[in-house]
């Protein structure tokens, strides 16, 4: 049973009930009833008040909060108990020490609850164009990747096999967005394991997206929401590629951040396509996901995925 007034005091409006209920089933539920008295007890534990709902999120819920000592604003970020990998975002961005990343001030002990520095203005990247746009994607992974990973962080298998696994129930129980098929999924999924045990090692992001690369004042774009994991370089240049703008000029983005990066362009679209695949199932933006499966279909069908060489338009198509 969902306490409304709670929930709406803390910014839980009936919209947000229903994407969440979209999004993550039966499991939404529990973790929404639960949360206003996990956000007093986290307020209350790390020293906290005012705590607000900030925007995205499914497996997880963000507040923005003032800390009572120095007035300072911060996120309070709550995990719920069945995402995957929890304790794996403490430990990377400690690993980053606010680089390239939001700081972490402080962490429960298993990781389901964090204090967040607030990135601002915290507002998402706005494209400029696609060639500036992927040097500047590249040099924010150029010092995520650079850091060693802990040894808390899962290699890719974890995060790999929950993102598949997710998308093949979706499809299998109706709810997935666009008709990708499970034969296509598991096309995909042998496609990202060879990629990953042929490639090389470092900390990725895990959902290096624009809505989780934020404008920082002082400091430039930097990263929030990880879903770390150990694996090749190139597979958050190809998710990155893949979401910017959905489905539109997918394969020049792959080129355009491979070159900027270093990497094999090649490679990072063979990554592009694996995730088309769930990503047609998973991604509830308005179109998105029917982008992801018409990008897939055409490279599976053997035509040009890629765009005019000169049509860089950044506009939604």
């Amino acid at each position: 049973m969902l306490d409304r007034a709670a929930l709406s005091a803390l910014g839980v409006d009936e919209s947000t009930v229903a994407l969440r209920e979209r999004l993550d089933g039966v499991d939404a539920h529990a973790f929404l009833a639960a949360l206003p008295a996990l956000v007093a007890r986290w307020q209350d534990r790390f020293g906290l008040h005012g705590a607000r709902l900030l925007g995205g999120g499914a497996l997880s819920a963000a507040f923005a909060c003032v800390r009572l000592v120095d007035a300072a604003p911060v996120v309070l970020k709550l995990s719920a108990p069945h995402a995957p990998g929890v304790g794996a975002e403490a430990a990377a961005l400690a690993a980053w020490g606010g680089e390239g990343a939001c700081a972490l001030l402080d962490a429960a002990a298993d990781g389901e609850a964090l204090v967040l520095e607030r990135i601002e203005p915290g507002t998402p990247a706005s494209a400029a164009d696609d060639a500036s746009d992927a040097r500047a994607a590249a040099a924010l992974l150029g010092t995520l990747h650079a850091v060693p990973p802990p040894s808390a962080v899962p290699t890719w298998q974890l995060e790999g096999d929950w993102r598949f696994e997710r998308a093949r129930t979706w499809v299998a129980t109706g709810r997935a967005v666009a008709a990708v098929t499970l034969a296509e999924l598991d096309e995909a999924g042998r496609t990202a394991r060879e990629l990953h045990d042929s490639g090389s090692r470092v900390l990725c992001h895990g959902d290096f997206l624009d809505k989780n690369l934020l404008l920082d004042g002082a400091r430039g774009l930097r990263a929030i929401d990880p879903m770390p994991c150990v694996s090749d370089r190139s597979r958050d240049a190809a998710f990155w590629a893949l979401h910017h703008q959905p489905g539109v000029y997918v394969g020049e983005r792959c080129e355009l951040v491979a070159r900027a990066a270093g990497l094999d362009g090649a490679r990072v679209r063979r990554w592009a396509l694996a995730f088309a695949a769930t990503e047609a199932a998973l991604d509830i933006a308005p179109g998105a996901a029917q982008r992801h499966l018409g990008f897939l279909r055409a490279a599976r069908s053997g035509v040009a995925a890629r765009s005019p060489a000169r049509r860089l338009d950044p506009r939604p198509q």
